[in-house]
């Protein structure tokens, strides 16, 4: 009789409470994996951490994960086939040191000049023009919220006015 066997699936978890970058560095501690592949863990995809392996140890290694603050699922064989394999994680990138060119020159990286232009698409539409002339600028401190009216000054003749 053969045994059901499982895969360890990461989706990027955490635990409550606990901050993800401690997350991060114990995991890297514990399994020695660093840069980009630690980053591509903690991306929030599914990665499968173990494949085929039996419910107990399956179990233990959940175990170890939850540990470390990660939170991590024990899903059968073939339940988990939109999970990346570990392998399909990026590699460690290699330094690239200033006397091997040739390896520089093989990137397909670059950086451009200072001040290049860096719009590669150029847009084929013409700038539309709108008439601004009707525009005026309020002085500082000017109240523009509230509209006055204009005041007409009357001169009335209150002198044929009496009191009695």
């Amino acid at each position: 009789m053969s045994e059901e066997t499982y895969n360890v699936v990461f989706t990027g978890e955490i635990i409550g409470g606990m901050d993800p970058e401690v997350a991060k560095q114990n995991f890297s501690n514990t399994f020695k994996v660093t840069g980009m592949r630690l980053d591509a863990l903690f991306s929030g995809k599914p990665i499968i951490l173990k494949k085929n392996i039996d419910y107990r140890d399956g179990m233990q290694f959940r175990g170890q994960l939850k540990r470390l603050g990660m939170i991590s699922s024990l899903n059968p064989l073939g339940q988990a086939d939109e999970a990346q394999q570990p392998s399909d994680l990026p590699a460690a990138p290699e330094p690239v040191l200033a006397a091997d060119t040739a390896a520089a020159q093989k990137d397909d990286w670059s950086l451009a000049p200072v001040g290049s232009d860096m719009n590669q698409i150029k847009d084929a539409r013409a700038p539309v023009s709108v008439d601004i002339s009707q525009i005026s600028v309020a002085p500082v401190g000017a109240d523009i919220l509230v509209e006055k009216k204009p005041v007409t000054v009357v001169d009335v003749d209150t002198s044929k006015l009496s009191i009695s």
